[in-house]
């Protein structure tokens, strides 16, 4: 993994978390999509496990969106210091 958090390959995701992070803010994917730079179709894609690992910054980027350390979208806790 490249030491920026630009265009690095992140580590996985939780897919069950994003969603239940999501619901908790009663936000649409769509709504997530706009707030974190991102397409509502990678969001979805996100959810549904078929894509668990996007860059870093997009990591980065929905946890900002959804007002959450990073740490908790992750399958892997201790895999980025945030």
């Amino acid at each position: 993994m490249r030491s920026t958090r630009q265009g690095s390959l992140g580590p996985a995701i939780n897919s069950h978390a994003l969603r239940a992070f999501r619901r908790m803010t009663r936000m649409t994917q769509i709504e997530l999509a706009g707030k974190a730079g991102i397409s509502a179709g990678h969001v979805g894609h996100l959810e549904a496990g078929t894509r668990a690992r996007p860059a870093l910054n997009t990591t980065y980027a929905l946890a900002d969106a959804l007002g959450i350390p990073v740490q908790a979208l992750l399958t892997n806790p201790s895999a980025v210091n945030a």
